[in-house]
């Protein structure tokens, strides 16, 4: 296909000559590097002229550019340093590029990072909120018990609510410690029973049962 180019290139330039006996000139472009082919010299110094074959209406001659002259350093240096800025600005560009996916992670994070603080912050806020709730019921549900309590227990408090009148069965709801000992009578009238605390609150401390009653504290 290049081929076919070439010499499409060549019958045009040929054509463009004098009809007979035209030179034509092939030589590589050094700004575009395209192959050329012109009836005229190039505009650049020539190092070797070569044999380069022949068309019906004239010969081509093979021309090879002096790489050493002035002219042809300006045009490779030209095109180095178009290369050298494309490069640059496709650095920048990729650099740029970067530095926008950088800051686009960077963002992303902080706001992962704020989500998950604004959740963290809002577990705390509801636990919080249940412990409150919680403590709340456990004061309500405190005081209903020592409410029971007193009912059940209405003696002193240095006593365990402990009093007079009350069955052993109410004892045993307000003071379930068993006693150090029990001393046990039965009579005609009924039963007797001395529970023995040695090891109570406030000292030794002794209780009267009368049929499963108590009828008398002894400190």
């Amino acid at each position: 296909m290049k081929a076919v180019k070439f010499w499409a290139i060549a019958v045009a330039a040929l054509a463009a000559g004098s009809a007979v006996g035209a030179e034509l000139y092939r030589w590589t472009d050094p700004e575009t590097g395209r192959a050329m082919m012109t009836p005229t010299l190039p505009p650049y110094p020539v190092k070797e002229k070569q044999e380069g074959g022949s068309l019906p209406n004239g010969n081509v001659t093979k021309l090879i550019l002096d790489e050493n002259s002035a002219p042809y350093k300006a045009v490779m240096a030209k095109k180095k340093a178009e290369e050298a800025e494309r490069k640059r600005l496709a650095d920048e560009k990729a650099q740029a590029a970067r530095a926008a996916e950088q800051k686009r992670i960077a963002e992303a994070e902080a706001a992962k990072a704020r989500l998950e603080a604004s959740a963290r912050a809002e577990q705390e806020r509801q636990a919080k909120i249940r412990a409150e709730i919680q403590a709340e019921k456990d004061k309500q549900a405190n005081a209903e018990a020592s409410a029971l309590y007193r009912k059940l227990c209405p003696g002193p408090i240095e006593d365990f609510g402990i009093q007079i009148g009350m069955s052993k069965e109410r004892f045993r709801q307000c003071f379930s410690t068993d006693p150090d000992k029990v001393n046990a009578t039965i009579t005609a009238g009924g039963s007797k029973e001395q529970w023995v605390y040695l090891h109570f609150s406030t000292g030794p401390r002794y209780f009267y049962f009368m049929n499963d009653v108590l009828v008398a504290i002894q400190k």
